[in-house]
């Protein structure tokens, strides 16, 4: 069997956390006491409108023939407590395993789970409506 290979195409891979609607989605408070079923889920939303500006900033891109994969979630977490620490309480014991030294550095208190360097560096998108209760009169 022969392979066709094209030569002129370009495979991006956007990795979406859950989708929210923009006007009628408020963040939940999540607070170190909760107990979260899907906890990589429920830390990685994004709304639909930061969605649909990265799917088009990927349109729009020039092509380059290789396959890149971005992840695409909102530009914080949405937990009440520092990431650091919901993701310490996540992990429990395990939580050791992992370098979490990201999360303490200054400013980078209520990131994303997932990494969204890849998508800034390939298509200069970051999204921009937060997901965090405090930025939107959850929490006073």
């Amino acid at each position: 069997m022969s392979e066709i290979i094209q030569s002129d195409t370009d495979f991006i891979n956007l990795r979406f956390g859950a989708v929210l609607p923009d006007s009628s989605w408020i963040p939940d408070v999540i607070n170190s006491t909760d107990n979260l079923d899907v906890p990589f889920v429920q830390l990685g939303q994004v709304y639909a409108s930061d969605v649909v500006t990265a799917i088009i900033r990927t349109v729009e891109a020039p092509i380059k023939l290789e396959v890149r994969t971005c992840n695409l979630v909102g530009p914080d977490s949405n937990c009440s407590i520092s990431t650091l620490e919901m993701l310490r309480m996540i992990l429990k014991d395990k939580a050791p395993e992992f370098d979490l030294s990201y999360y303490e550095q200054p400013g980078n208190a209520h990131k994303p789970l997932y990494a969204m360097d890849g998508i800034y560096r390939e298509f200069g998108f970051k999204a921009i409506k937060s997901t965090r209760p405090f930025e939107h009169g959850v929490i006073k």
